[in-house]
């Protein structure tokens, strides 16, 4: 996210434009096809008494619905990794791990399931034939890779110093919503960078501890308290503060002072 961040304000200091795309993928540990993950293991240098354990790992898994005393038929389980598991995240890490081939002058940030590319230009026209360009080649990705985007959560963000015409960034000939903010990475960045949104959230979340704190204050001892507090309060505070303190911070100094 620091990285994210100072490479927008980078980028906005020498007069670029920017939009920041968000990707959303529907199931995507769902979704992962056992054929290609094993293929990418391969291609990785997983091989022999491993490459069995993994493809066994894999093989003959079943589901059934239970549905109270009632029980559905088991079914193979033929694709998707399983959540949960030590094993799931990492598989899904590797099968999405070339995703960067398919742009190799560009960096997409990856983390988990989320997906997002950036792209910075002086002009807004130039940014706007390359966020298609690029669209259009991960949406190649996704097909050959048999992922599916969600379209209705699929985003983008402008970033500019000045008032720009936003892009028209469409994918399989479908409109990507041009949004004021978005969450990412579970800080909600907003198109100027002030944090406003991330912070009305923040304390949204923090009104409602209060009220449990406030009816707790004399039936528990300072200790308890205290406890719950680094349980439930400070996490919220702590997280990604390093990023959104700081750029609130500025902007008061530089508005005010």
């Amino acid at each position: 996210m620091i990285d994210v961040i100072d490479n927008i304000l980078e980028h906005l200091d020498v007069r670029d434009c920017g939009v920041g795309i968000c990707i959303d993928l529907q199931k995507a540990f769902d979704t992962v096809n056992h054929d290609i993950l094993l293929r990418k293991l391969n291609t990785y240098g997983i091989r022999g008494v491993m490459y069995d354990w993994i493809k066994d790992y894999l093989s003959n898994r079943q589901q059934y619905v239970a549905l109270q005393d009632v029980y559905s038929l088991s079914l193979n389980v033929t694709c998707g990794v399983p959540q949960g598991s030590v094993l799931g995240p990492l598989l899904f890490l590797i099968y999405v791990n070339d995703i960067g081939n398919v742009l190799p002058t560009k960096t997409v940030k990856l983390f988990a399931d989320d997906t997002n590319i950036f792209i910075f230009h002086q002009d807004i026209s130039m940014i706007n034939k390359m966020a298609n360009e690029y669209m259009f080649l991960l949406s190649q990705w996704f097909v050959a890779n048999k992922l599916s985007l969600n379209i209705d959560k699929t985003c983008f963000i402008t970033f500019a110093n000045q008032k720009v015409e936003n892009p028209v960034i469409r994918i399989n000939d479908l409109k990507i919503a041009n949004v004021d903010y978005c969450k990412y990475l579970g800080l909600y960045i907003d198109q100027d960078l002030k944090w406003t949104i991330h912070i009305d959230q923040l304390c949204g979340k923090l009104q409602k501890l209060a009220g449990i704190f406030y009816r707790l204050r004399n039936k528990l001892p300072q200790a308890c308290l205290k406890t719950i507090y680094f349980a439930f309060v400070h996490p919220h505070l702590l997280f990604g503060s390093t990023v959104w303190c700081r750029n609130v911070c500025e902007y008061w100094y530089y508005t005010f002072v």
